[in-house]
């Protein structure tokens, strides 16, 4: 029975991230390792944020994205410094680009293309930079 119920959380985990539209809504959600830092509601919030900065970069898709580990995120604490913030959690990507108007590469596919976001006392997530 605890298998069952597990298995029913994991997929509305899954089918929650579905909400991407636009140029992430063929994206894929990677499954990643259990956070000991933060719950899987809290890197849906960063993924969301993400998906919805996206939107702003013109013929760039996100094709997976998943939550890139506690050890990887801790490296990044220098941009929650930066910007007087208690937390980071860094989100690892493929990009694919067309016709863009940014710094990306005219059709190219980007692999571990980073997402850094930070946040203050447990609230919203904010993308402060991304990084190849």
């Amino acid at each position: 029975m605890k298998k069952i119920i597990i298995m029913i959380l994991t997929i509305g985990v899954v089918l929650s991230f579905a909400g991407c539209g636009g140029k992430t809504n063929k994206m894929e959600i990677v499954e990643w390792t259990p956070s000991e830092t933060y719950t899987d509601e809290e890197i849906k919030a960063a993924i969301d944020v993400v998906c919805d900065d996206v939107r702003h970069f013109k013929g760039v898709k996100l094709k997976t994205i998943t939550y890139a580990g506690d050890d990887v995120s801790e490296e990044y604490m220098d941009w929650a410094t930066k910007y007087k913030c208690d937390q980071t959690l860094v989100l690892v990507s493929t990009v694919k680009t067309s016709a863009v108007e940014s710094d990306f590469e005219k059709n190219k596919t980007y692999e571990d293309f980073k997402w850094i976001l930070i946040r203050k006392d447990g609230g919203n997530w904010s993308h402060v930079a991304h990084e190849y």
